[in-house]
């Protein structure tokens, strides 16, 4: 039977690291894996909450049609990244978050998406805000890819019997 206790990921991952750079890895990655999942926890729950903004002067149909879609959006963001809790800090899964979390990044902050017509325009400070958590959850995303790239570069090479110590 397959254990689904995510401390036990947190512990796995941070035995089979090699360097400080793979512990780092694993304090940046989770924290960042489990930060996004109460945020999409939340934001399924209660998809209104600090964007009433965008819900004024518009209908209760468009409305509800915005919220169904955040939900779903959310949906889909909350098991891909309980996925990527499940895979660790394997380069090529810490890649897949980097992307997933760059082409995100880049459809919210693109100006298309942050000026959509009809809609009333929420405070400058607010979506400015928004913006900052954006470009810094970006950040987070480029700090714990370095790590693992890094984790990688020091994980030793070479044939089993080079690597087994002599005696």
């Amino acid at each position: 039977m397959t254990d689904f206790h995510p401390i036990h990921f947190l512990q796995q991952a941070w035995d089979d690291t090699h360097s400080n750079w793979g512990k780092a890895c694993v304090i940046l990655f989770y924290l960042f894996i489990w930060s996004q999942v109460l945020w999409a926890i939340e934001s399924i729950i209660a998809p209104k909450a600090g964007w009433e903004c965008m819900y004024q002067g518009v209908s209760d149909y468009a409305a509800e049609l915005m919220l169904m879609f955040f939900r779903a959006m959310n949906v889909m963001a909350l098991g891909f990244l309980i996925y990527a809790h499940r895979e660790g800090i394997k380069l090529w899964n810490v890649s897949m978050v980097f992307i997933f979390n760059g082409i995100l990044t880049w459809l919210f902050v693109s100006p298309n998406y942050m000026d959509l017509d009809g809609l009333p325009n929420c405070d400058d400070g607010m979506m400015n805000a928004i913006s900052t958590i954006t470009w810094v959850l970006f950040g987070w995303t480029v700090l714990f890819l370095l790590c693992s790239v890094m984790e990688e570069w020091s994980k030793p090479r070479g044939t089993t019997a080079e690597t087994t110590p002599l005696y």
